[in-house]
């Protein structure tokens, strides 16, 4: 196989079998600040709320996003699937659903969509996680999300911090 020098290789072990898996980066060892979209993502969104989102994704639970600005709307959307970096979500993703394709938040599947109009929260299913970012609170959270260990929690939010605090992104409160 030929391996280009900035292809990264990630090796498991797997019952007496060895796996490698060669990837490229989109962002080196860190995000890159120059994708907007993480910047909106850590301004507007606390540090819990967006781990809450994190963990969810990573669990491929349905994520609905409500907002009034379609420009941040898509901006945290796209900054979510960021962080799952090195995964990559293959579900439904709408960062802004339009309001004739409403039916479609029933589905039965893992999901992120993004909700630009009003709409009446007991219509969402309750299967899935309901982020209002306009007020950076979760409306509705009927299905509890695993916590992560106290150690894992404490490196995530010191790493999260540490992003925001070298970018000087402050949140919008």
């Amino acid at each position: 196989l030929y391996k280009q020098s900035y292809t990264q290789l990630i090796r498991f072990s797997l019952n007496n079998s060895i796996l490698d898996f060669y990837f490229n980066p989109k962002y080196g060892k860190e995000w890159d600040i120059n994708d907007q979209y993480l910047e909106t993502l850590f301004r507007v969104l606390s540090i819990d709320n967006i781990l809450i989102a994190w963990r969810g994704l990573l669990l491929e639970k349905k994520l609905f996003l409500i907002c009034s600005s379609k420009e941040t709307l898509l901006q945290v959307s796209h900054g979510l699937i960021t962080l799952l970096f090195p995964f990559k979500w293959i579900h439904t993703y709408i960062p802004i659903l339009p309001q004739k394709l409403k039916a479609f938040i029933d589905s039965p599947m893992p999901l992120i969509f993004g909700i630009p109009f009003d709409i009446d929260i007991n219509d969402l299913p309750d299967d899935g996680l309901i982020l209002n970012i306009n007020k950076n609170l979760y409306e509705k959270y009927t299905e509890e999300v695993p916590k992560l260990s106290g150690k894992l929690q404490a490196f995530f939010v010191r790493k999260l911090n540490q992003f925001k605090e070298k970018y000087k992104i402050e949140e919008n409160r």
